[in-house]
């Protein structure tokens, strides 16, 4: 491999690294991957396979994702408030969340749609997502994708004037081999709760010693986020 292709090759690390979204990695890697294929022999043949590469990453990072969302929460004492996670268990990610709901174009009854900005360690995240109810408590089909910064700003005109904005900061960590969410909501109000996903309702699980549990809110459904957002919590 020659200095200029390898060099290439180091930016294209470089720029994937740096960015923050499936987005912005598939727009550097088509930047660097049209340089490089101007860069070495057989430019034509390359250039090919490279969007080859492209429009396949792009198929499985960007295209929504659709599954089966089961999960159970907890609402955990008011007065609870971890400083320092590393004296309790290791974290995986710290996220601060906005969140705003959407006019759903079809007006199905009981279909949430909504788009999310996490800001974590690594950037902002932006996504989308809709779901939909199953008749099952705790159980919705999701359908959820990633989204450049300037898609969600044009889906946000569609936001809905029925609901608020939901701020919360979401710490996510292991234990027992279920990784779980922890949510401090700071608007429209405050409260805490804690939630997990898993193959099935009935899934036994031993909750975190240290969190200290109120109750079970799994089947409340006022205490659905997009009802909190709607609503407020509930007194």
């Amino acid at each position: 491999m020659d200095e200029t292709t390898l060099n290439l090759l180091i930016d294209a690390r470089d720029a994937i690294l740096s960015s923050d979204t499936a987005v912005e990695v598939l727009e550097d890697m088509a930047k660097v991957s049209e340089s490089i294929a101007l860069a070495v022999p057989g430019v034509g043949y390359v250039r090919a396979r490279n969007q080859e590469v492209l429009r396949k990453l792009n198929q499985v990072l960007c295209q929504p994702s659709t599954k089966d969302e089961i999960e159970r929460r907890w609402l955990v004492a008011p007065e609870h408030i971890i400083v320092d996670w590393r004296t309790v268990c290791p974290i995986i990610n710290q996220y601060a969340i906005v969140q705003a709901y959407l006019d759903h174009p079809d007006g199905d009854e009981g279909v949430v749609e909504r788009v999310r900005r996490s800001d974590g360690p690594n950037g902002k995240v932006f996504t989308h997502t809709v779901k939909w109810p199953t008749g099952n408590v705790g159980h919705r089909r999701e359908q959820e994708s990633i989204v450049s910064e300037e898609q969600y700003h044009r889906l946000l005109k569609r936001e809905s004037g029925d609901y608020g904005v939901i701020y919360k900061v979401r710490w996510v960590f292991d234990y027992k081999g279920w990784t779980w969410e922890f949510d401090q909501f700071t608007s429209p109000g405050r409260a805490t709760v804690l939630e997990v996903e898993l193959p099935s309702l009935d899934t036994e699980v031993e909750l975190p010693p240290w969190i200290p549990i109120v109750r079970e809110i799994t089947d409340e459904v006022r205490w659905t986020n997009a009802m909190i957002a709607r609503h407020g919590f509930p007194e």
